[in-house]
């Protein structure tokens, strides 16, 4: 099993979210972080918290994408 966390201006609480991801009982095989522009610093608080997870784990910082307008 794979955890996605989708972020975005979120550095209030996504370190609290991740350490929350981090004492699961059961770990998953991996986790993605997936930053979108986010302009409050959010990757810089990610950064460093991703390096105390126990399982393999990745930062993706992209451009600002925004979801598709309902039609």
């Amino acid at each position: 099993m794979s955890v996605v966390v989708p972020s975005y201006n979120h550095a209030p609480f996504v370190e609290l979210t991740l350490r929350s991801i981090f004492r699961q009982t059961f770990a998953p095989a991996e986790l993605l972080v997936i930053d979108d522009g986010s302009t409050d610093g959010s990757p810089k608080i990610i950064e460093p918290v991703l390096h105390d997870c126990p399982f393999p784990c990745e930062l993706v910082c992209q451009a600002k994408i925004a979801a598709s307008p309902r039609l």
